[in-house]
């Protein structure tokens, strides 16, 4: 997993100072992001974090981190599911969080308590099976529950930002070991894959039936000055 970098986090942190006045500072000259990255089918102490980057809405992490996975898990109940399955049916989580200087040093369970959630992306990790390159691009950042600002909005309206990040395999290899897993245990991946792994990385990939392609053309861009300066500048 590669966390690269976040943008646009003042329309979250303004949300949140509107629920926490006492946020209004980090709303005005930048939050102190990190991000938090969950594998559902993992357990919870496998939960991986960035370094924190202080004071800016647009943090560059560059962050580098790996899961093992067992190709076979056994269920409590004494079933066994390969992963293949287990990655067609999850999803993979990034928590923004705004760090609470004041607070004592993380640790990495009790940060996320202490801390304030921004926002989340979330990701299925079927990609990393239909797609030979994985999961890579920029990924909207939508607001916690508890801070949307009514029941009835509209996903825009819930948009606070944007993650770049990258997940793959360590291996191209790797990969079609948890194919061949899932085929041992009668996971018929062929068939939950339709048409079977999409080769994109050339960057293209065909388009389903009865589909259209859509170009969406910006010959000019206009950025407000203060938002492309530091604090400061």
């Amino acid at each position: 997993v590669q966390i690269h970098r976040a943008a646009g986090l003042q329309a979250a942190a303004r949300v949140l100072a509107e629920k926490n006045p006492s946020l209004q500072y980090s709303a005005d000259v930048g939050v102190n992001a990190y991000v938090m990255v969950h594998l559902p089918f993992l357990p919870e102490g496998e939960r991986r974090s960035t370094r924190t980057v202080a004071r800016t809405f647009c943090p560059e992490f560059e962050h580098h981190t790996e899961f093992s996975c067992k190709l076979v898990v056994q269920r409590s109940s004494g079933e066994s599911c390969c992963l293949g399955e287990l990655l067609w049916y999850s999803e993979a989580t990034f928590s923004i969080f705004h760090q609470n200087l004041n607070s004592a040093p993380r640790t990495s369970q009790a940060k996320a308590l202490r801390d304030y959630l921004l926002g989340t992306v979330k990701v299925p990790t079927r990609e990393l099976l239909i797609r030979r390159s994985g999961i890579k691009g920029w990924y909207p950042v939508t607001l916690p529950e508890d801070l949307v600002p009514s029941p009835s909005a509209n996903v825009i309206q819930t948009i606070v930002g944007g993650l770049e990040f990258s997940v793959s395999f360590a291996y191209p290899e790797d990969r079609e070991c948890v194919l061949d897993a899932a085929a041992l245990l009668g996971w018929n991946w062929e068939e939950s894959l339709g048409e079977g792994p999409q080769d994109d990385s050339d960057g293209s990939s065909p388009l389903p039936p009865n589909s259209a392609a859509m170009t969406v053309s910006i010959p000019r861009l206009w950025l407000p000055v203060h938002c492309v300066l530091l604090a400061g500048q």
